[in-house]
C-alpha cells in the first residue's frame, strides 16, 4: 500500500504543503525544488495517490 511509505518522507511532504493555495504554483514550485531538492522524494508518491480515485457513496433510507 502506497500510504506505508508516508513516515519516510514526512518532512518533504511538510514542505510540499507550502505550495496549498498558491496564486503562483508553478514557481512557488521552482524555488521550493531549488531550496529543498530532497522534496524529489515524495513526487513519485503524491502522483501514485492522485491516480487513485476514491468515491464514497452515501444511502439513507427514507421512511414514507
Amino acid at each position: 500500500m502506497v500510504y506505508k511509505n508516508i513516515d519516510k518522507i514526512k518532512v518533504e511532504l511538510n514542505i510540499m504543503s507550502s505550495l496549498i493555495g498558491s496564486k503562483n504554483i508553478e514557481s512557488d514550485f521552482d524555488l521550493l525544488f531549488n531550496k529543498y531538492p530532497e522534496i524529489r522524494k515524495c513526487l513519485p508518491l503524491l502522483i501514485a495517490v492522485k491516480e487513485k480515485e476514491i468515491k464514497v457513496i452515501i444511502m439513507e433510507k427514507i421512511k414514507i
